[in-house]
């Protein structure tokens, strides 16, 4: 596809906004020490690598792009949504006869991945797209990038919520923003900086994005998703069965920590000694 094709089935080109989120150097958003890599993953790790694959995907097709967050630094939440409503600005001037009423010049996308209480307790996980308001092309959005992405990589589907997020609440134009797994269950941690599952879920978002303009998705994306999925789905279940593993050692060493102290305890009453 192409500009002209795009120009020729809307009346104008939209530009589409990726934001990776948070930084390098954000605090707190990372995942616990993974025992199989032995580090932390950043969220950023994940977040802006596949917001750049959905902008490619994007700006290949003929959609005009703007990253707003291109910074390994922390990108301020003011900044992003400024450069955002700028864009928008410059897309009206260009297209002034457009009637936004009934469509959108611009559309922003946030990339993150969630987290629940910081360890690796987390059994459920799962993938939720959020809105800032019900109906509208904001919930439209939302609903059709969820089907989207529970349609790849299995992970519980959250579904789509609805809060008053910074990005979402002061953007001027359909934006949503994406949590595409969970940095405290192991197995989708695991996720994150695999390059198949970032690619995945970046031609996911660029599905929604053409079913949302009602644009024809390119059959060799549809061809490599699956591909993708079927792989990771490989990946994930192999992982489920360490993340088992590494369970029912915890209990081993919780046993033989248990059976140490009281054969020290023994020891003591017996005046010897335990070293």
């Amino acid at each position: 596809m192409n500009k002209e094709y795009i120009l020729k089935n809307l009346g104008y080109v939209p530009l589409i906004i990726g934001d990776g989120g948070h930084g390098q150097d954000t605090k707190g958003n990372e995942t616990p020490v993974i025992p199989n890599l032995n580090r932390r993953i950043k969220e950023h790790e994940f977040n802006q690598p596949t917001s750049r694959k959905f902008l490619k995907l994007c700006s290949d097709y003929g959609f005009d792009t703007l990253d707003v967050s291109p910074e390994d630094t922390d990108t301020p939440l003011e900044t992003r949504v400024k450069r955002a409503n700028n864009g928008l600005k410059t897309q009206q001037k260009k297209y002034p006869s457009v009637d936004r009423s009934k469509t959108e010049l611009a559309i922003y996308f946030s990339f993150h991945f969630n987290a629940f209480n910081g360890k690796f307790d987390n059994k459920s996980g799962g993938i939720s797209v959020f809105a800032s308001s019900k109906g509208g092309h904001k919930e439209r959005l939302a609903n059709i990038l969820l089907k989207e992405l529970i349609k790849g990589t299995s992970q519980r589907n959250r579904g789509v919520k609805f809060e008053m997020f910074y990005v979402l609440r002061n953007t001027v134009m359909t934006a949503v923003l994406s949590e595409n797994g969970f940095m405290d269950k192991l197995s989708e941690a695991n996720l994150m900086l695999n390059e198949a599952f970032q690619d995945e879920v970046a031609k996911e978002h660029f599905h929604a994005l053409l079913k949302f303009y009602d644009l024809p998705i390119p059959e060799e994306t549809n061809a490599k998703v699956k591909s993708i999925v079927e792989q990771i789905q490989i990946m994930i279940n192999g992982l489920a069965e360490l993340e088992e593993e590494n369970k029912e050692l915890k209990e081993d060493l919780e046993i033989y920590k248990k059976d140490s102290e009281l054969l020290s305890k023994i020891f003591k009453i017996l005046g010897g000694r335990t070293k």
